[in-house]
This record gives structure tokens, sequence and C-alpha cells, in this order.
């Protein structure tokens, strides 16, 4: 499945769902024609990005409102699912910091960082909210992790206790995905060509980082013989 199919799919009917940075509205047009929702709100940064959006609903009667803010602090809490994609990790995080209320108020939150992953996902563990899914996929050569969260009200939630599985995802790892696994084998990898790059250097600097570049191919490899199946 593509990266925007995923994201859809993940949106229940009969629901208000909002768009953060939509851009020009493909996702929220993807919302409405195929998960029957009450309404899409769909927010951006750029009013001329908007507009755009707008400027396509004219010849149609989509229940589709816009509005131009740089978060979701500024949407209503009756808000049932919230989309926030294409953008990093730590911009996530800082858009649901700014809005918490709003996506502690939402049944489901659909995230798709573009990197920086491992910030957003222990950030919203320390936030107690729960990753309740995973996705990954490939797409015209670039990775890309949906992560799908809802918050706890009344019990909190139990973090992982492994690193890898915040940098890669839980589901991931423990389903042996083979997107998660091509990803791990390019960044040994990346890592060995750096290695090599740098093995005939003898400073005290580079010895260390030698080292540690050799202890992170070795973690790595112990990570990737779980993923054999």
């Amino acid at each position: 499945m593509k990266r925007l199919d995923i994201l859809v799919s993940y949106i229940d009917e009969n629901k208000i769902v909002a768009d953060i940075g939509a851009d020009h509205g493909i996702t929220s047009i993807k919302v409405y024609e195929e998960k029957n929702p009450k309404k899409v709100i769909a927010t951006d940064i750029s009013a001329n990005s908007l507009q755009k959006l707008r400027d396509k609903l004219e010849n149609n009667n989509y229940n589709i409102e816009t509005i131009v803010t740089d978060g979701i602090y500024a949407l209503n809490q009756e808000v049932n699912q919230i989309i926030i994609s294409g953008m990093g990790g730590f911009l996530i995080a800082e858009i649901l910091e700014r809005g918490i209320e709003v996506a502690k108020n939402a049944e489901k939150l659909i995230l798709q960082p573009n990197n920086s992953q491992t910030h957003l996902r222990k950030w919203l563990h320390d936030n107690n909210f729960e990753i309740i899914d995973e996705n990954i996929c490939k797409e015209e050569g670039y990775f890309y992790n949906i992560i799908v969260a809802e918050f706890k009200k009344n019990e909190p939630v139990e973090k992982y206790f492994k690193e890898e599985f915040y940098k890669y995802g839980k589901n991931n790892v423990l389903n042996k995905d083979d997107i998660t696994k091509e990803i791990i084998e390019i960044e040994i990898q990346d890592l060995r060509d750096v290695y090599i790059s740098i093995k005939k250097i003898d400073t005290e600097k580079t010895n260390r980082r030698k080292q540690e570049i050799l202890e992170e191919i070795k973690s790595l490899e112990g990570l990737l013989c779980k993923f054999e199946k």
C-alpha cells in the first residue's frame, strides 16, 4: 500500500477528521471520498496552499472546512481523529504539545513523521499516549513510518523496555517487517562505509569513533538476526 492509502485506512467512518498541514488537500479529499466523514477540517500554515484546496472545492459540496493555523490548538476539542503527516517528528511532537488538550480529547492520532521517529514515540509515551498500531511503507525510494496513537485517560501507558522498539516501532520489529529489515541493512552498510573511510586515520577521536561504529554494527547485526523467518 502507498503512504496515503495507509494513512486514510486508519480513519473510521462517520467522524470529524482534522488533516493538519493539509497543503493542497490531497489527503483531506481522499478522506472525504472514502471514509464518509461527518466533516473534514483541513489546516495549513500557508493561506496560499489552502486557497488551492478551496479552488478544488468550488465545484462540489464536500464538507471540508479550511483553517489557516500552525497546529491543532485552534481546533474545536470535538475533533475525533487527527492526521499529521509529512513533517519531522520533533515538529509533530511540538504541534501535539501546543494543542495537548485537543490531542488528548481525540479518539485517535494518525502520525507520519518524516524523521525523528524515536523522539516522537518517546514523546507519545511520556505524555501517556499509547501506540496502538504502526505501519511502514516504501514509496519512490523513501521510507514512511505511520504511527497510530490514543490518549489513555485512566491508566498509565507501559513504556517500551527496548530502545529498538522506539527507533523502529515495536510492531515492526516483533512482526519481522521486511521493510524495517531493509532499513536496518542499509544502516549497517552505511556504518561500514563510514568505518572504511576513517579506518586509516589514527587519532584519539577517530579511534574512539571507529570503536563506536563497530559496536553499533554488532548491535544492529544482532537485531537483524531476529528478522530471520
